[in-house]
């Protein structure tokens, strides 16, 4: 169990996901953080617009005016992350900068941790 727990957004990011939320037809809205399988190094990162009753294990944290919750299997592998927006070129979306990554791969939306084994393709300039 996870007893200092940390997830935080960026100003820009929360900036797009308060307009996302205003636009919402929804109720009591929140930003879901999640880990998946999958991408190119065998995690991925998820983030929705979402509403209703949460988890029994998911974490709630409020940060720059933004609740997040981030499902509770997902806490182990983003406790520290930072949820940010980039609007660079090709690389234009929400970044998260992980301190959990062990590696990435070349566009950051998968990542894999040290001690774990994944199904991978080692594309997408893995590193």
């Amino acid at each position: 169990m996870i007893t200092d727990f940390k997830v935080s957004i960026t100003d820009k990011a929360a900036e797009i996901v308060k307009d996302t939320i205003e636009n919402f037809e929804g109720t009591d809205c929140y930003l879901y953080f999640y880990v998946a399988g999958g991408g190119c190094s065998g995690l991925q990162y998820g983030l929705a617009v979402s509403e209703g009753e949460m988890e029994i294990d998911d974490i709630v944290v409020i940060d720059n005016g933004i609740k997040i919750v981030v499902q509770g299997s997902s806490s182990k592998y983003v406790n520290g992350a930072v949820i940010d927006y980039t609007g660079d070129g090709m690389q234009t979306g929400f970044k998260i900068d992980n301190p959990n990554a062990a590696k990435t791969c070349g566009c950051s939306n998968s990542f894999s941790v040290s001690g774990e084994e994944y199904d991978t393709c080692g594309g997408c300039g893995y590193k």
